[in-house]
């Protein structure tokens, strides 16, 4: 049998967890974390990727890939509802496959967010033709790595809109001198990671 694509397993292991393709690959839930284990045991036994480019599917560092597919096999034996689950996702997969190999079915096909960003930062003409639903899992990636290791400019701007709600909160009180002194502080830094000269106010 020739390799799944990856897409297509995250996509019907999260029909079946009740999920989308970006709910399953992002989403902190527990059905979402279920479906990524399952993801991994399946992508392991049906494709010839790598534990690094499974990861790269769901966000995932590559030994947590091999950790949850031994995960997935161990509980294998141990629940009915969830054995069904795993196996009867299998079968769907295998008849995609065979259905798409005689009829000329497409499979749902997405890269990983590290082709995809260099496809459209090296590839002149080819960046035009990137799908959206690559686009879609690039977005994806950077909003997760964003709001796991925020920049210094992401910080900033956070750090300043609070700035100004403690200013306004703070307003005909004694907090209000501190609060101004914050919030022109947080702007300033806001605008030189920004590459922007702070004016002075009169």
């Amino acid at each position: 049998m020739r390799d799944v694509p990856l897409a297509t397993i995250l996509d019907v292991v999260g029909r079946r967890c009740g999920l989308d393709v970006a709910q399953a690959r992002t989403q902190a839930s527990d059905a979402a974390r279920q479906a990524r284990r399952v993801f991994c045991y399946l992508a392991r036994g049906l494709t010839q990727a790598s534990p690094a480019e499974i990861g790269e599917t769901i966000l995932e560092r590559e030994a947590e890939v091999c950790a949850a597919a031994e995960e997935v096999g161990a509980l294998l034996s141990e629940g009915r509802g969830f054995a069904e689950l795993v196996v009867e996702a299998e079968i769907e997969l295998r008849a995609l496959v065979e259905l798409s190999a005689t009829r000329g079915f497409p499979l749902p096909t997405t890269a990983s967010p590290r082709v995809t960003a260099a496809r459209l930062v090296l590839g002149g003409r080819d960046a035009f033709t990137v799908p959206r639903v690559d686009l879609a899992a690039l977005a994806a990636a950077y909003l997760a790595r964003a709001a796991e290791q925020p920049s210094p400019l992401v910080r900033a701007a956070g750090n300043y809109e609070n700035a100004i709600a403690a200013a306004e909160a703070a307003r005909f009180t004694a907090r209000e001198r501190g609060a101004d002194a914050a919030l022109k502080a947080a702007r300033a830094r806001l605008l030189a990671l920004m590459g922007v000269e702070a004016y002075v106010e009169a």
